[in-house]
């Protein structure tokens, strides 16, 4: 699995989506939904969200144990523009890769619909 490192508070996390990570993001925002990730990542609550799930279970597969809570980040991540756009990058780079993998092991040569309406909507987002 491709590295998608970020920096919050001058520390370096590893963000990773599996499934552990959607099972947390499920929980903490019932309304998820995969096809417009952008729209959660622009609301300041579900990008912590996302971000402290991924980080977690980023972190479980580079062998260590996220000790810092999703109010710790809450509270380590800026406000500024240029770094809330880093962090949607890197939780889009993330998802798209894991989605990449599945797609690369499938036999069937199957379109992921859900891989597509990402791209598509992050092409509209721009």
């Amino acid at each position: 699995m491709k590295q998608h490192i970020i920096t919050i508070g001058k520390k370096k996390y590893e963000l990773a989506f599996t499934m552990g990570a959607l099972e947390r993001i499920e929980d903490a925002i019932p309304e998820f939904d995969m096809s417009n990730v952008s729209a959660f990542t622009r609301r300041a609550g579900t990008m912590i969200d996302i971000v402290y799930a991924m980080a977690q279970q980023g972190e479980a597969l580079a062998g260590r144990t996220l000790v810092e809570d999703r109010d710790w980040f809450a509270a380590h991540i800026p406000a500024s523009p240029k770094k809330i756009a880093d962090i949607q990058i890197a939780v889009f780079n993330a998802i798209s890769d894991a989605i990449k993998m599945e797609n690369e092991t499938d036999d069937g040569g199957e379109v992921d619909e859900v891989l597509q309406e990402i791209k598509k909507k992050e092409e509209k987002d721009g």
